[in-house]
């Protein structure tokens, strides 16, 4: 990396280092807001399902609803939790060989 940026590897290491101080916020935002996407849609389908049954379809909520349901949402939200259920899976492989080779780079230093 230092190469390629043209720098000495201590400022590119410096560099790595404030670039993963920033993603961390990053990733915090981005999953606020997902799940104020997700509440909404929650609070959106609990007050469908709090209508009276004989509610019309002209109902902005019943239109909204019907909508979002023709659309697919169901499909994309079952996809969208398969694709994090995979990513998921992949970070805490990769924090459990972190881990083995912080446990084994630690029982070599202390022979």
């Amino acid at each position: 990396v230092a190469q390629q940026l043209g720098l000495n590897e201590e400022q590119a290491l410096s560099l790595l280092s404030k670039a993963k101080q920033v993603s961390v916020p990053a990733e915090q935002v981005y999953w606020k807001e997902r799940k104020a996407h997700l509440d909404s849609l929650l609070l959106l389908f609990q007050e469908r399902m709090s209508l009276p049954a004989d509610t019309s379809e002209e109902n902005v909520i019943v239109k909204i609803t019907n909508h979002l349901l023709q659309q697919g949402l169901i499909t994309k939200l079952l996809q969208l939790i398969r694709d994090f259920s995979s990513r998921l899976d992949l970070l805490v492989d990769q924090r459990r060989r972190q881990m083995a080779e912080m446990a084994a780079t630690s029982g070599m230093n202390s022979m």
